[in-house]
């Protein structure tokens, strides 16, 4: 049973030695306390050399009491393999629980890491950060590397390997970014930009105070980068964007592309967190995560650009550009987009083909992601990373009003209180954020000879469309896809549907709208049920993950063959 854990599990976490866990008490009724890895003489271990035996022992704790029992799992790994598990059930009147697991130590104990996870089944989350231990000599790192701790070292480092390449790792919980991280080469060999070895450094882009492309925090306009393990936010525009230059010129002779972006979040920008653009091409997102990407003070309202992701605004063909393949071979595999204040994917205006595989979009373009109500209504506290809460949250009578019960009146923000840069009161101000899941074009991509391919993709709780033509002719392709309470899931009726296989729709408000000839599967109320708590399930975990700083680790989307069977320790594990 736990070794099927493993897709899922391995290598999520913060790189900690004994040091005590988070509590994220709004988001599990768990939390972890006392963890520590003693030695034979009870003492806390601080060198896997000199000790004879060792155990992890950990208390789990209720935040509230409980009116139902309880499974909680530890699960222990040694080196990224799972060796023990240990089953901690708690009755209904059990406020905490002792785990603990013996850990055998071989003779040579040089390349030696254990991680501990601690895993709520209730909440399909662990309940904090992962506790890792072992010998700094088990990290391998490529040859040549470089390790950087703060962002002066970053930006020299990646100056010297810009036209060679090689490797970066950083080794930093946090890196305050001043200025544009900007990748304009084309190296020889790929430039890596990674999290070292256990870490997941936060790009923190808060004091660069450009605006448009020069507020973008990783703008990629060359070829052959690789950047791995980050998170990137509070950039004034994209948290990421890859461009091609506007004009071919000698000293940009090619497109942006073939670089690749993988186990990277973006959140908290102003603007789509993820980005490309004019004509890049060849270019890969894997197992990348985007969430409460807004845009405060676009002209046309309030959130109308900020995606999770955005492949957009393509150049059309011209036989004098020298360029060759513009715009061809873009995917998006294992990628996940939520609460953006806009869609969570959207293809306006692109031109050429893409192809979407293991993805998912929910509860994207809803105003009240922004104003505090929909974390309040969930009984979480307003997210003051977003700009126009923290803005809000200075203002007395907005507080309040947090404080009412929300579920006998209305939320309310106080009619007089307006924001530099905003025309008129907040309470009034134009919303013109489009909650869709996936957009796949515009009205100027008016052929089928553009291509989109759709292979495991989820859509869910977006106002408008879970799929969404956009007023595009696109071919398109649908292989295994759910789309369920969203305002309409399917709108696709100007496209030319090349494959239909497995295609299920449910709970939509309005009626979907496919070419003649095609239906969605609605599955019986029971599969209903069965695909939506299965969903939310996978959808829980990675929301506590990546709120701690951890980064979710190919995630599974095979519940379509192997049906809606419950996976063990009650979360969601897909398998392409």
């Amino acid at each position: 049973m736990a070794r099927k854990m493993i897709g899922m599990m391995v290598a999520i976490g913060c790189l900690l030695l004994l040091s005590s866990v988070q509590v994220f008490a709004a988001y599990t009724p768990f939390m972890c306390t006392q963890a520590a890895i003693k030695n034979e003489s009870t003492q806390t271990i601080t060198d896997f050399q000199t000790c004879k035996t060792a155990v992890f022992s950990a208390v789990v704790k209720r935040n509230a009491v409980a009116a139902q029992s309880a499974q909680i799992y530890g699960v222990l790994y040694k080196n990224d393999i799972v060796i023990d598990t240990k089953k901690i059930d708690m009755t209904s009147t059990e406020m905490s629980k002792a785990v603990s697991f013996p850990i055998g130590l071989p003779e040579d104990r040089s390349k030696l890491t254990y991680k501990v996870f601690i895993w709520d089944t209730e909440q399909g989350a662990p309940l904090a950060p992962v506790y890792e231990f072992g010998n700094d000599a088990s990290v391998v790192l490529d040859p040549g590397a470089t390790v950087v701790t703060n962002f002066a070292s970053l930006m020299t480092a990646i100056s010297a390997k810009g036209t060679t390449g090689g490797t970066i790792y950083i080794k930093a919980d946090r890196l305050d970014c001043n200025a544009q991280i900007k990748l304009n080469k084309s190296p020889t060999n790929p430039l890596k930009i990674e999290a070292y070895p256990g870490m997941t450094p936060v790009l923190d882009f808060t004091n660069l105070k450009e605006v448009n492309d020069a507020g973008v925090g990783i703008r990629i306009t060359g070829n052959n980068y690789y950047i791995k393990g980050l998170i990137i936010e509070k950039a004034p525009d994209n948290g990421v964007q890859i461009k091609s230059p506007s004009t071919p010129s000698p000293s940009a002779p090619v497109n942006a592309g073939n670089s690749t972006l993988e186990d990277c979040v973006t959140r908290y920008n102003k603007d789509s967190g993820i980005q490309i653009t004019n004509s890049a091409d060849h270019n890969t997102l894997k197992n990348c995560y985007s969430y409460r990407n807004f845009d405060i003070y676009t002209e046309t309202g309030m959130g109308a650009n900020a995606d999770g992701f955005s492949i957009k605004l393509s150049r059309v063909r011209d036989s004098l550009d020298p360029r060759q393949n513009i715009g061809l071979g873009n995917k998006l595999i294992n990628c996940f987009s939520w609460e953006n204040s806009d869609d969570g994917y959207d293809s306006f205006d692109w031109f050429e083909d893409l192809s979407y595989e293991n993805c998912m979009a929910w509860q994207n373009g809803d105003r009240k992601v922004f104003t505090g109500e929909y974390d309040m209504r969930k009984g979480n506290a307003p997210d003051e990373n977003s700009p126009l809460i923290a803005y809000l949250m200075q203002n007395a009578q907005y507080r309040e009003n947090l404080t009412k019960d929300l579920s006998k009146q209305a939320f309310v923000i106080p009619g007089d209180l307006t924001m530099p840069g905003i025309s008129g009161p907040i309470v009034s101000a134009k919303w013109s954020g489009n909650p869709n899941g996936f957009k796949f074009g515009s009205a100027a991509v008016a052929t089928n000879q553009t291509h989109r391919t759709v292979k495991n993709l989820i859509a869910f709780d977006n106002g408008a469309k879970g799929f969404d033509q956009n007023n595009a002719h696109v071919s398109i392709g649908l292989n295994n896809a759910v789309s369920f309470h969203n305002g309409t899931n399917y709108g696709l009726e100007l496209t030319t549907i090349t494959q239909f296989q497995n295609v299920i729709g449910f709970q939509g408000s309005s009626s979907n709208s496919f070419p003649s000839k095609f239906v969605a599967t609605t599955p019986s109320s029971a599969g209903q049920v069965a695909y939506e708590a299965e969903v939310r399930s996978m959808v829980n975990y990675i929301e506590n993950s990546v709120r701690a700083n951890m980064i979710p680790k190919d995630i599974d989307f095979s519940f379509h063959s192997r049906g809606l069977n419950p996976p063990p320790l009650g979360g969601i594990r897909f398998k392409p």
